[in-house]
């Protein structure tokens, strides 16, 4: 039986970057996943949709078309399936044949039993990655929102992934998030498992051009339009001081069309809808401060990217990226009152402090940190070597 350094049960979004990290390092591994081709494929149709995977990679074919059916048809019977156990078999397999110091897995794709994994020869290093708050802890906070605008609550996505989710880490000891934020939501229903932080980082932009302001005015928000991304109350705020611009990038979620439909009579309030990623970027510069208000958030991808454009943030303190924006000084942490949102608002605006968030972000743009992958390479690192603690979230 062969001994491999690390196995990667996950779904195709920052699993890749630790799979393109894993590739030019000296790890031995395996990477099962789904949604991807193989290289030849990509380069033989020249579509620049395809995502492909090379050496020590397998995909699973079947279940690959599975899911794009769940998720691009309508018909009833569909909506019964489940991507819950898409990956299993693949895993089983992979791990009969060879022995793994680490087993990192998606519980949404994937729900083998930590025992399995385990062997006469090696007890290797099991750890389960979740990408969200707990839905159950995020959604009782969320009661009182839907509640004020007459919503259902038990007909909301939110509600549904309650049931789906409820025995994610039932399993594992040890769990993986991109926050101490979701790392407090799950500590609240689950107090004696281990919850270790990498977060998913800043994407920095190299070629940004660093813009000295004379006045703050023009904020910029980026991501879905929503209850649960507080939308409403920041959509609010601006609607009533005027003399100050919100640029929003992203679509209305269809079902709170009725709330958010009226903030576009204001002629301060910009509504681009959904743009590229590029043209996106074309844009970002002309802002002076991002912003986002999410009442939940495990770590925003969007305000990674606001920051790595040299835009100072100001973020809610349930969205995880608070944990840099704190730790590197990138911006403003507030809570969600409407006297603390005003008020921190007002200390953004202020040119000196301003001033010296952006100088933070130069700085760290221009010191060529570490993105995810190559974070979760020092992690795997620490954990072959025992020094994992450092990643660990303490409770009393």
């Amino acid at each position: 039986m062969d001994n491999k350094d690390v196995l990667v049960v996950a779904r195709p979004d920052q699993s890749l970057q630790i799979y393109k990290a894993l590739l030019e390092s000296n790890f031995s591994f395996r990477y099962i996943t789904f949604k991807v081709v193989p290289f030849w494929f990509k380069k033989f149709f020249r579509s620049k949709k395809l995502v492909p995977v090379a050496a020590n990679a397998s995909f699973v074919v079947l279940g690959t078309i599975k899911h794009l059916i769940m998720h691009k048809c309508k018909f009833k019977f569909v909506r019964k399936w489940s991507d819950r156990s898409i990956l299993n078999e693949k895993a089983l397999k992979t791990i009969r044949k060879c022995n793994f110091k680490i087993v990192h897995f998606w519980p949404d794709n994937c729900n083998l039993p930590s025992s399995v994994y385990e062997t006469d020869c090696i007890k290797p290093f099991v750890i389960a990655d979740i990408h969200m708050p707990h839905p159950l802890i995020v959604f009782n906070d969320m009661l009182q929102v839907y509640a004020k605008y007459k919503i259902d609550a038990k007909q909301t996505s939110l509600f549904k992934k309650i049931e789906i989710q409820k025995d994610y880490v039932d399993n594992v000891t040890n769990i993986l998030v991109p926050s101490s934020y979701v790392a407090d939501t799950y500590h609240e229903l689950y107090p004696d498992k281990n919850y270790y932080v990498v977060p998913y980082g800043i994407t920095c932009n190299k070629n940004f051009i660093p813009r000295k302001r004379h006045h703050i005015k023009d904020f910029v928000y980026v991501g879905t339009i929503s209850l649960e991304k507080g939308c409403d109350l920041l959509l609010e705020y601006f609607a009533n001081n005027p003399t100050l611009n919100i640029h929003l990038y992203g679509s209305i979620l269809s079902e709170q069309n009725f709330i958010f439909a009226r903030y576009k009579n204001f002629d301060n309030i910009f509504f681009h809808g959904r743009v590229s990623k590029s043209e996106l970027q074309g844009h970002l510069n002309g802002y002076d401060v991002g912003i986002h208000l999410s009442r939940f958030d495990a770590y925003s991808l969007a305000v990674g990217e606001l920051i790595g454009t040299g835009l100072p943030v100001l973020i809610s303190d349930k969205t995880g990226n608070a944990d840099d924006v704190l730790k590197y000084g990138f911006g403003i942490v507030t809570s969600l009152d409407d006297v603390s949102i005003q008020n921190n608002i007002r200390r953004i605006m202020d040119l000196s402090l301003y001033e010296e968030f952006q100088s933070n972000i130069n700085a760290y743009i221009k010191s060529n940190s570490k993105d995810y992958g190559q974070m979760m390479l020092d992690f795997y690192l620490d954990v072959l070597e025992n020094k994992h603690f450092k990643y660990k979230v303490l409770y009393n």
